[in-house]
C-alpha cells in the first residue's frame, strides 16, 4: 500500500526532474529506445516535449516528500505498428522500491481522469508484463502480437463508457425516493425512471446510512 502522502503532479510543475525521469526511462525501457534507434538524449527531449497540462502529451509524476517515486505518460504513435490507434498511456514507471505498493494503479486512475478531463474518448497501452494490472482496471484486449520480439497485448479503454457509468451512479442516487422499508432493513429506495412519460420504477440498490 502507498503512504498517505504520496502526490501526483504534472511534470511542468516540476521542471528540475526532466532528466532526472528520462534517465530512469531510459534505464527501464533501454532495448525498446534502442530497437527505435533512440537515444538517451531523445529521451530527455520526449520528456521536455510532455511539459503540458492543458493538452496531450504530458506526464505525470508522484512522489514523495519531492522525491519522484513513479511516473506515467498520456501521448501520441506509441506503437509504429498501429498507426491507426490514438492515444497511448505509456511510460508507466515506478521505482523498484516503490513497486507492489499501489503507485503504478494512482497513476493510472489520475491518468485516465486527466483525459477524461480533456475529453478523450479512449486510450490504447501496450504491455510485455503488465496485462493483469490493467485488466483489473477496465482495459480492455484489442489484439495480441509480436513487438519488438516478444509477445505484447494491445489494450484499450473506453472513458466515455466509464463516464457515462458514474453519470448513472450519480442519477441513481439524486433521483431516487424512499419507499416504506421492509421489516428487515432500514432503508429502501426506487429510482425514478428519467423519461417520466413512460414512468417505471426501477429497483435500486439499497443504500444504507
Amino acid at each position: 500500500m502507498t503512504g498517505p502522502d504520496i502526490a501526483i503532479d504534472y511534470l511542468a510543475n516540476c521542471p528540475e526532474l526532466v532528466d532526472e525521469l528520462a534517465r530512469l526511462s531510459w534505464e527501464e525501457w533501454k532495448d525498446v529506445y534502442q530497437q527505435r534507434k533512440q537515444t538517451l538524449e531523445d529521451t530527455v527531449k520526449n520528456s521536455r516535449d510532455r511539459m503540458n497540462t492543458d493538452r496531450l502529451p504530458f506526464t505525470l509524476v508522484a512522489s514523495q516528500a519531492s522525491e519522484p517515486v513513479g511516473m506515467v505518460s498520456l501521448k501520441f504513435h506509441d506503437m509504429d505498428t498501429r498507426p491507426d490507434l490514438d492515444p497511448w498511456l505509456g511510460g508507466l514507471l515506478a521505482l523498484s522500491e516503490w513497486r507492489n505498493r499501489g503507485v503504478g494503479t494512482m497513476l493510472m486512475h489520475r491518468a485516465t481522469e486527466e483525459a477524461r478531463r480533456l475529453n478523450v474518448p479512449q486510450l490504447y497501452l501496450w504491455t510485455h508484463t503488465a496485462e493483469g494490472l490493467y485488466h483489473k482496471l477496465a482495459w480492455q484486449v484489442v489484439e495480441r502480437t509480436n513487438y519488438f520480439g516478444k509477445e505484447a497485448v494491445v489494450m484499450q479503454i473506453d472513458l466515455r463508457a466509464q463516464w457515462r457509468n458514474v453519470q448513472d451512479a450519480q442519477r441513481c442516487q439524486s433521483f431516487s425516493c424512499a419507499v416504506r422499508s421492509p421489516p428487515d432493513a432500514d432503508v429502501a429506495s426506487v429510482v425514478v425512471d428519467l423519461n417520466f412519460s413512460n414512468y417505471r420504477p426501477r429497483a435500486c440498490r439499497r443504500f444504507s446510512d
